[in-house]
C-alpha cells in the first residue's frame, strides 16, 4: 500500500557534520543547489522505512 503524502512539515533537525555534508553534496549534484535538501532526507527515510 503506498502512503500518500498530502502536505510538507517545517521543522528543524540536528545533523552530523558528516551526514549534512552528504545531503549538500548530494543535493549540488543532483539539483545544482541545497535549496532540495528536503527532498533527499525525505528520499533517504522512506528508503530507510523501506517505503521507496
Amino acid at each position: 500500500m503506498a502512503l500518500e503524502y498530502l502536505h510538507m512539515v517545517k521543522t528543524t533537525i540536528n545533523l552530523d557534520d558528516e551526514v549534512y555534508a552528504e545531503i549538500v553534496k548530494e543535493s549540488m549534484e543532483r539539483y545544482g543547489s541545497t535549496k532540495n535538501m528536503s527532498k533527499i532526507i525525505n528520499q533517504r527515510l522512506r528508503i530507510s522505512k523501506g517505503d521507496a
